[in-house]
């Protein structure tokens, strides 16, 4: 029996693997306690993470709310965009970061956090198909990718 979407299927291994690298890549990199300047790069790299994912995030409920993506390619994606912010999330957490960063370690912690849970609230929103929700989450989402954004280009 041939499955009904081998395109849907594949990009799923396909992203599967990606994040799998991903995540080897990123934990495999670092020490698990860094210096300062290697942390801060650290952080730079997951606040590039959750700005793009959560804009991406953003991008879909635009786009779910002028009818210019169907539902389930909106899910699925959200399923990617999850999945990196929860790997992006992780590598950083695991990290001890200098005590003279104990700030920058709880801003990008909070805001991913608060990226994960909105990205959750998303979903589950078009899943169910609460349209009405679609617009606030996409303009919360919007201003915590901009603080994000602003923070890891004052990283550079």
């Amino acid at each position: 029996m041939r499955p009904a979407y081998p395109a849907a299927r594949a990009r799923r291994v396909y992203a599967a693997v990606a994040a799998a690298l991903l995540a080897v890549t990123l934990s495999g990199c670092i020490p698990a306690t860094p210096d300062a300047d290697t942390y801060r790069d650290k952080a730079e790299r997951t606040l590039g993470a959750g700005v793009s994912q959560t804009t991406t995030v953003a991008m879909i409920l635009r786009n779910l709310h002028k009818d210019k993506m169907f539902r389930p390619a909106a899910i699925t994606q959200m399923r990617y965009s999850q999945g990196s912010l929860d790997t992006a999330s992780t590598a950083f957490n695991e990290l001890t970061g200098p005590a003279q960063l104990d700030d920058l370690t709880r801003k990008v912690s909070s805001w991913m956090s608060d990226a994960q849970t909105k990205a959750d609230d998303a979903r589950t929103a078009i899943e169910r198909g609460n349209r009405g929700e679609y617009l606030p989450l996409a303009k919360e989402l919007t201003s915590l990718a901009d603080k994000m954004e602003k923070l890891e280009k004052s990283l550079r």
